[in-house]
């Protein structure tokens, strides 16, 4: 032991450290700190003396970590009780005194320092580090921990790094400067309970990796754990044994020469995402979609919530099925339900009313024929009756535009032959609905069903010819096209309903 402290002695910064013989062990005291590392073996080889003499330094300026225990070829930290590192819960690191661990020291604190920084964003943040396991970080703020792997120290700064300060789109997209992760989904896969393993895009050849370049392949650490910290139970699985792939694309604020802060970025990325999307169809003929991201003031939590309180609000009797609805109008308003809010969800909940267009039309015809028959004086005998009834047969049809078509339906299917009190309550959220377009008055204008056809048609219309000079997001009136669809929507559950 004397042979140790002597070695000790000659090779000690004395400027910072004294070294004292106590009992069997030898303290290394800090003069700053007076915090004292206790040694208890005779023999430590000489290489190792130097490394963990130099760990030792570094250990004392940092004011989170301590040592646990020293050993003759390793040092074990733990965490030192601290004011402001609170949030510190473990730091368990196994040193392997070599020169190399004190670089990790300093990657370590690079990491503590980012989370102290945080540490006032997310309400009770926590930090556990463990050695050769991973880093997990909690907060109340989160439904699960974020676990960040550390078999690579540098790596692991790096994602931490991107976890706390690239910019994430709920469920839907990660970025940070000339780089953006999109969350995908392929349609193919979509009654597939859980993750499958797939195969990958990746690009190889480095001398075009400066290039505005895409990859389809395993989600990034930083976005798997941003996705997971809001899931109930998402830190159930590690990031390894999690297989969702994504699209990211690379270098695109230097390709397009757009800042990462600008007001249009986002939706510029989106628009090279398409563009990838488009070619991976034409090309290679696999389809590929992009998540939702939530509207602009909309909360996971509360769509969470709202969700739950329309499931509950469902009564018993309903869940008895003592109808089956027109399959062909049930198909079109399913298929309809499916699609994401555009001109094109509006059109799918249309086709329900046209698929009954010529169906309607032909029974008002041939009710017209047959009060022509039956009328008195009809002689069918006479070829002149006969004529006129053909006319009157190309008359009818030749004059029915599908507005035209559109009302005899609303007046079959939607009006029927209700008593006006009961036709304005079963109706009452389609004509409040209106009131609030400024389309009608009062709710009871809803019985002119010529106001609610021209309504229902004209958009209908915009629709059909929007274009790049008249998108349809640029809507005459000041309503918005989920008011339409909402609309549209309602009239078509009507029109499904009352159908014989």
């Amino acid at each position: 032991m004397d042979e140790l402290h002597d070695k000790i002695l000659n090779r000690i910064n004395t400027d910072l450290f004294d070294c004292e013989m106590k009992e069997d062990t030898i303290a290394i005291i800090s003069k700053s700190s007076e915090k004292e590392y206790i040694i208890e073996f005779e023999e430590i080889p000489e290489l190792n003396l130097n490394s963990l003499l130099n760990i030792v330094s570094k250990i004392d300026t940092l004011d989170f970590l301590d040592v646990d225990f020293i050993e003759d070829d390793k040092l074990v930290t733990k965490v030192r009780k601290n004011s402001g590192f609170e949030f510190l819960m473990e730091c368990c690191l196994v040193l392997e005194l070599i020169d190399t661990d004190i670089k990790r020291l300093e990657i370590l604190d690079e990491i503590i320092k980012i989370v102290t920084v945080n540490s006032g964003t997310y309400k009770d943040l926590e930090l556990s580090i463990i050695e050769e396991e991973e880093i997990h970080i909690s907060s109340t703020d989160w439904r699960a921990n974020a676990r960040f792997n550390v078999d690579n120290l540098d790596d692991a700064l790096e994602v931490i790094k991107s976890f706390f300060y690239g910019t994430y789109i709920e469920s839907t997209a990660f970025y940070e400067h000339d780089y953006i992760e999109f969350s995908i989904s392929f349609p193919e896969l979509e009654n597939i309970f859980g993750v499958p393993h797939l195969s990958e895009i990746e690009l190889t050849d480095e001398s075009i990796q400066n290039k505005l370049y895409f990859e389809v392949n395993k989600i990034s650490e930083p976005f798997f754990n941003l996705k997971t910290k809001d899931k109930e139970y998402g830190d159930e699985y590690g990031y390894d044994d999690y297989e969702e792939i994504t699209l990211k694309i690379y270098n695109i604020n230097s390709e397009l020469q757009i800042d990462l802060n600008a007001e249009d970025f986002y939706e510029r990325a989106q628009y090279v995402a398409k563009t990838i999307i488009f070619d991976l169809s034409y090309k290679y003929d696999i389809e590929i979609g992009l998540y939702n991201e939530l509207e602009d003031g909309e909360d996971l939590e509360d769509s969470i919530y709202e969700l739950s309180e329309k499931l509950d609000n469902v009564k018993e009797k309903d869940t008895l099925v003592t109808k089956l609805y027109d399959k062909d109008l049930v198909n079109y308003y399913y298929r309809a339900l499916q699609m994401k809010d555009s001109e094109f969800k509006y059109m799918a909940f249309y086709q329900v009313i046209e698929c009954i267009y010529d169906e309607v039309l032909m029974a008002t015809t041939v009710e017209s024929i047959r009060q022509l028959i039956s009328a008195n004086g009809f002689d069918s005998n006479i070829d002149e009756n006969i004529k006129f009834v053909i006319d009157k047969i190309k008359l009818h049809n030749s004059s029915k535009k599908d507005e035209d078509k559109l009302k005899l339906i609303l007046e079959k299917y939607f009006k029927g032959t209700l008593p006006d009190e009961v036709f304005l309550e079963v109706n009452k959220d389609i004509a409040n609905l209106l009131v609030k377009m400024k389309k009608i008055r009062e709710t009871r204008d809803i019985k002119d069903l010529q106001k609610l056809q021209q309504v229902i048609y004209r958009f209908r219309c915009d629709c059909t010819h929007s274009n790049r000079a008249y998108p349809i997001k640029r809507i005459e009136d000041e309503n918005s096209l989920e008011d339409y669809i909402n609309l549209i929507k309602m009239v078509a559950e009507r029109i499904i309903i009352n159908y014989r």
